[in-house]
């Protein structure tokens, strides 16, 4: 089994408690109420997961130290044996959406654009950094004190066009693109897919089977409830390959109005706008027409009238 930088502290025999998160080669420990230290788990049994396991903490450390600090990057702490330290946040963005849906309820139109900003902010910076992050979703996003979204979890991501060793979820996945090479596109459809979820408080085609949503998606038949949301064109739009960079989703999300009430007057001066049946004036219309056969009939008049002098 590889061995770790000799030099970085063990902090796994002071992790208090049990483990409160785990990734498919890694585990998080509370070290207090502040921090947490992500652990690259050992079988001691098979070496092939355990030096997998510590390579993608390996690229997990240097990712955060290329992305350094930012509101919407889960704050990295050090390096430890292992592992890493990151800031202590809070619930993760699936989990208090599931809460929603079991309450039926969405979150406020104000939520949720601020969610969706936040997570089209989030990626637009790791991206200017050279990072894709590989995975992107609900499951990968939490909040903190401030109720503020942060990404998380880059081990396996890709840095500077490097193979990425893991994939999107079933529904936040390009099916038309399934190359192993880090996509743009394919993280700009998985930011439509997290947009429509933090809206609808599910993920795309929830109901529905893995296989049925991948021969959708490969024709690009998508679900019809989208058209209902106010971000409804913009998540089109990622799925459609539509957008070259996450700047362009996040600057199209902020020129949405900023609450549900300036959502409505927009609406309302709209329909005042456009004309209707009870706003159409008949007599208006009729002294129209009217105008309009005397002009034809003076000027047929006058016509006769010349040719009958020329004779």
């Amino acid at each position: 089994m590889q061995q770790d930088d000799p030099s970085l502290p063990d902090l796994y025999a002071t992790c208090r408690g049990h483990f409160i998160g785990m990734g498919v080669t890694a585990l998080v420990y509370p070290l207090d109420e502040h921090r947490v230290l992500k652990y690259a788990f050992t079988t001691n049994e098979n070496a092939y997961t355990d030096n997998q396991s510590l390579k993608d903490i390996q690229i997990e450390r240097i990712i955060y130290q290329r992305l350094g600090t930012h509101p919407r990057i889960c704050k990295f702490i050090c390096a430890a044996k292992r592992g890493i330290v990151l800031e202590r946040l809070g619930i993760q963005l699936r989990r208090r959406l599931y809460d929603l849906h079991q309450e039926q309820q969405r979150p406020s139109y104000e939520q949720a654009l601020k969610w969706s900003c936040q997570a089209a902010e989030g990626m637009a910076y790791i991206h200017h950094k050279g990072v894709i992050q590989g995975d992107f979703g609900g499951h990968n996003m939490l909040f903190d004190e401030h109720e503020d979204l942060k990404i998380t979890d880059f081990g396996g991501s890709s840095i500077d066009g490097s193979r990425q060793l893991v994939s999107y979820e079933t529904r936040s996945q390009r099916w038309n693109a399934l190359e192993e090479t880090p996509s743009i596109q394919n993280e700009l459809f998985a930011l439509g897919s997290a947009i429509y979820e933090i809206w609808t408080t599910v993920r795309p085609y929830h109901d529905l089977a893995d296989a049925e949503v991948e021969t959708n998606y490969k024709i690009q038949c998508f679900p019809k409830d989208v058209a209902d949301l106010p971000v409804g064109n913009i998540v089109l739009r990622c799925w459609l390959g539509k957008y070259d960079t996450a700047d362009q989703v996040l600057a199209d999300l902020k020129k949405l109005p900023s609450t549900e009430a300036e959502t409505a007057e927009a609406a309302g001066t709209a329909e005042k706008a456009q004309p209707s049946a009870a706003t159409f004036n008949p007599s208006y219309s009729s002294r129209i027409i009217v105008a309009l056969a005397t002009t034809l009939m003076t000027g047929f008049i006058l016509t006769r009238l010349i040719r009958s002098r020329s004779t």
